[in-house]
């Protein structure tokens, strides 16, 4: 007897109607993509990050080693650019924190030479 090989029927891809089977439908596929995302990191030694929003606004996501991680070193390497008013706005900052420091340090040193009673 011939066995037939069995294959995966293509499937058009279309929005689901009916809410139930999309969240049901939703919920299996993110698995999945978090599974494959998972081996991923383990065969190829990657460092991954996926974030899901659902259509209830919650959030999914799955990160090797962490999303925290992934996505701050994304924009270690890609940072935004600053218009002249943002950077004129961190320059002050920068002034004023540098005038602190100076002002707890002589703070520090008058302290020291400064005969407790």
């Amino acid at each position: 007897m011939v066995r037939k090989l069995s294959r995966r029927q293509k499937i058009e891809i279309k929005r689901i109607h009916n809410e139930e089977a999309r969240q049901v439908c939703f919920s299996k596929r993110r698995n999945r993509l978090f599974k494959k995302a998972s081996k991923l990191t383990i065969l190829c030694g990657t460092e991954l990050g996926v974030v899901v929003f659902s259509l209830a606004s919650k959030v999914f996501s799955f990160g090797h080693p962490t999303v925290d991680a992934i996505v701050n070193r994304f924009f270690a390497g890609h940072p935004q650019p600053l218009n002249m008013e943002e950077l004129q706005e961190f320059e002050r900052q920068l002034v004023e924190l540098r005038n602190n420091v100076v002002r707890r340090a002589d703070q520090l040193l008058h302290e020291s030479f400064v005969p407790k009673q």
